[in-house]
């Protein structure tokens, strides 16, 4: 993520669903990733509750800088997706939001900068 070629595609992106952010350039975003910021985390791997079996989602709703994933959905992943996720789950750390079930979820920051860091962990792992 501190890459050029990150920050060019960050540069350029349209988000959706900013909320707190709404009113901030891309410039001004970008830099809430690196500018006297430290984001502290921990990521732990729990077992999925049998009343979440059909939920989607790959673990409960990170608070407080601590990242939570269901083992079984983690051990399905791939490499280049798990860094994906991971990157998705700084940014709710960072502050960025996105609703559950929203038409535009996909086009939000977390989930775009997820695509991204997927997507180049990809093709830097081929």
């Amino acid at each position: 993520m501190n890459s050029a070629d990150f920050r060019g595609w960050f540069l350029k992106a349209k988000f959706s669903e900013l909320g707190k952010f709404s009113n901030s350039l891309n410039s001004h975003l970008y830099m809430k990733f690196f500018v006297n910021n430290e984001y502290r985390f921990s990521l732990s791997l729990v077992k999925k509750p049998w009343i979440k079996f059909f939920d989607s989602s790959p673990g409960p709703e990170s608070e407080a800088g601590e990242i939570q994933v269901y083992e079984n959905v983690f051990a399905k992943m791939t490499p280049a997706e798990r860094a994906g996720l991971i990157a998705h789950e700084i940014t709710h750390i960072m502050g960025f939001t996105h609703s559950k079930k929203s038409p535009d979820r996909d086009k939000s920051l977390p989930h775009q900068v997820q695509e991204y860091v997927k997507t180049a962990s990809e093709l830097m792992l081929k």
